[in-house]
């Protein structure tokens, strides 16, 4: 098989019917080549990878990456090892194309949430597989619904990559979105079972700030300044600087939902966290940095001009982060 083949080897079934091999081969960009096959016919499940079901569209864009699903499943087919440990169960996968992080690690994994608790009776026979070292935050998220008896834990199966898994059966719940859907305006998911509205004490400085800089950890180069810069803006602007990657996602969840004024940097750090703000947030400003410049014109007709209360300012500025916000 190969890239030009590719979609001929796909189906889209939502449930196997014969035993499936599932494999979770390298990163790539910032991607996964998740991969489930199954075991009889040889046919790769469309829904085992955003890649090849919502994304395919970028079938044209993304060769590199379609090339990896292409020697990942022939080096699959090929391997004579299988780990078999799990053949007699029917599983759910809880891991996407981006698990290992970024806004759609984060989206993917909600949308999968979403639809498994609105729909329990129907998917609490199932085992539920994760990728072991999916970003931290993401295994925080998962771990808070096994602590609210929402997933059971027993059901919980662990993989790692580069293993040729069996499984009896697995039933996808397709991911439905990898960015935050714009109708969002209330996100029931979080608002319902992650914050706890009687235990909300008030913050002493309610103007949070996010900014991806060079101290923090498991984080690419890609758009990172300098951490003394950084110190130094919150400093001026009085802001509670804080450091997603040194906190429980939940504890972050529940501090970014006290904030009255939010300030982040254009990228993950915008897009994956100001869904956890309340109605309690007044403003919202994203500054675009340094390379990111390009992108931010790119989506200037699409900008999100408002979430909740808040309306959503942007600035453009260079890594010296030499700005007086008025707030």
């Amino acid at each position: 098989m190969n890239y030009e083949s590719l979609f001929d080897y796909c189906q889209d079934l939502e449930e196997t019917t014969n035993n499936t091999i599932y494999y979770i081969g390298n990163k790539i960009e910032n991607s996964l080549s998740t991969i489930a096959i199954d075991n009889n016919t040889h046919k790769i499940q469309s829904y085992s990878n955003e890649w090849l079901s919502l994304l395919k569209m970028y079938h044209l864009l993304k060769r590199p990456l379609y090339n990896q699903i292409c020697n990942d499943y022939n080096n699959i087919i090929q391997r004579t090892d299988l780990d078999i440990t799990y053949s007699n169960y029917n599983v759910i996968p809880f891991i996407t194309a981006f698990s290992t992080g970024t806004i759609h690690g984060y989206a993917g994994l909600y949308s999968i949430l979403d639809i498994y608790i609105n729909n329990y009776d129907k998917y609490k026979d199932y085992n539920i597989i994760i990728y072991k070292d999916s970003q931290q935050g993401l295994l925080d998220i998962i771990n808070h619904f096994v602590n609210k008896n929402i997933i059971k834990k027993e059901k919980l199966i662990y993989i790692s990559s580069n293993i040729k898994y069996l499984f009896k059966s697995i039933k996808f719940i397709p991911v439905k979105f990898i960015i935050y859907p714009r109708h969002i305006l209330k996100f029931d998911l979080i608002d319902n079972y992650i914050i706890e509205k009687d235990n909300l004490t008030p913050l002493e400085n309610d103007k949070i700030c996010i900014i991806k800089n060079t101290s923090s950890v498991n984080v690419t180069n890609n758009g990172l300044v300098d951490n003394n810069n950084v110190v130094q803006f919150c400093n001026n602007n009085k802001l509670l600087l804080i450091d997603p990657s040194q906190m429980n996602e939940i504890e972050l969840i529940r501090l970014m939902n006290k904030s009255r004024v939010f300030i982040t940097s254009w990228g993950t750090a915008f897009f994956k966290n100001y869904v956890y703000l309340s109605d309690k947030c007044e403003k919202i400003i994203v500054l675009v940095i340094g390379g990111f410049i390009h992108q931010y014109n790119n989506e200037s007709r699409n900008l999100i001009k408002k979430y909740k209360n808040a309306i959503v300012y942007y600035h453009i500025i260079d890594e010296k982060l030499d700005l007086i916000l008025d707030i």
